[in-house]
Formats: C-alpha cells, sequence, structure tokens
C-alpha cells in the first residue's frame, strides 16, 4: 500500500512537470510547431517516460483542459446565495485562490494561443454550472441570468490576462484589490481615484 502510494505521488509530480512544460512552450509558440522531445526536455524526462502517459500532445492537452476546468468546478459549485453582494465577492475569491495555486501556469495558458479553449469552452462551461446552481437557490431569468453570468466571468478572466501582459506589474494583493474594485464599482472605481487635472492656462 505504501509503495503504491509513492509510486501515485511520483506519477502525479511527473503528470505535473510534463503540464507545465507543455504549457510553458504554448506561450512561446502554436501548438503545431511544439515536439514531444521539446516538452520532454523541458519536464525533464525522457520521450519514452511522456508516452507511457499520453500518445501524443493533443490526449495531453485534453488532460490539460479537462484539469483546469475540474479545479475551477471544484471551487465554485459550493457557494451559497445569499446576496447579490455576497455572492459576487465568493465567486472571485473562489477564482483568485484557483489562479493563486499555480499563478506560473495559468500565465503561461492565458497568454497561450490556446486561451480560446480558455475563455469561450471553460467560461461557456462555467456559466452553465454557475447558473444552474443559481436557479436551484433563487428566481432568476435564464437569458438575464447567462449573460450576466457570462459577463463577470469574462471580465475576470480578461483582468487576469492583462495583468499577465503587462509583466504582473502591479503586486497580486494590488491587482485583486482592483479587481474587486471593478467588480463591485465599475469604472466608477477609476475615474474617482484619480484626481481631475486643472486645465492648462
Amino acid at each position: 500500500m505504501e509503495q503504491e502510494k509513492k509510486t501515485d505521488r511520483r506519477v502525479l509530480r511527473t503528470k505535473k512537470a510534463i503540464h507545465n512544460a507543455f504549457v510553458s512552450l504554448l506561450a512561446e509558440r502554436s501548438i503545431d510547431d511544439i515536439s514531444i522531445s521539446e516538452i520532454a526536455k523541458r519536464a525533464d524526462i525522457n520521450r519514452k517516460t511522456f508516452y507511457s502517459y499520453y500518445g501524443g500532445i493533443h490526449m495531453l492537452l485534453n488532460e490539460i483542459e479537462q484539469s483546469v476546468l475540474t479545479d475551477f468546478v471544484f471551487a465554485l459549485s459550493e457557494i451559497a446565495f445569499e446576496s447579490p453582494q455576497q455572492y459576487t465577492k465568493a465567486l472571485l475569491n473562489r477564482v483568485h485562490a484557483v489562479f493563486s495555486r499555480n499563478l506560473e501556469f495559468y500565465r503561461c495558458l492565458l497568454l497561450s494561443e490556446k486561451d480560446s479553449y480558455f475563455s469561450v469552452r471553460v467560461s461557456a462551461a462555467l456559466c452553465a454550472l454557475i447558473k444552474d446552481l443559481l436557479q436551484k437557490q433563487i428566481e432568476i431569468d435564464d437569458t438575464q441570468a447567462e449573460i450576466s453570468i457570462r459577463y463577470i466571468l469574462s471580465g475576470i478572466f480578461s483582468a487576469y490576462r492583462d495583468w499577465f501582459a503587462i509583466g504582473q506589474r502591479l503586486s497580486e494583493e494590488e491587482f485583486f484589490s482592483l479587481l474587486e474594485a471593478l467588480c463591485f464599482n465599475g469604472v466608477n472605481h477609476f475615474f474617482t481615484e484619480g484626481a481631475k487635472k486643472s486645465p492648462e492656462t
């Protein structure tokens, strides 16, 4: 039993290394320009080890996509609705917690050419999940719910993408405070925080 646990941990470590290596390469070039040898080298394994887990790059990609979705589904599935502000705050905190656990992984993923998957398919799946959970707790129009939830999720993911794209010039705490303010106050936060310039004479 102890040997099985050690084997399982070794498998998880190896797969994580492969995932991180692949996603970091995706941030640099198209998936069509990535080879198994490059993934193996960056993950510090050999090609034989790679093929012991995956039949090819697209099999690896599918597993990463499912892993990302599972992380978010698990994080968001237990939020109870008490008020719109409380629910949005809880949603934002849960999403941020997922990102924070592996910032470098999500930075590479969001900046990669495969970001279209993350922003479209993951958002769509999470929107359906959140809408279903909300409709079990409150009366909410189906169409309005879908538009509102997609708006919130796309805004959150876009903010993270932009934060990564500018080199994370704000600290994680500063970025999250700004994101929270934008979620609750919109662009009013941006304009009220800045001092109005005096007209030039």
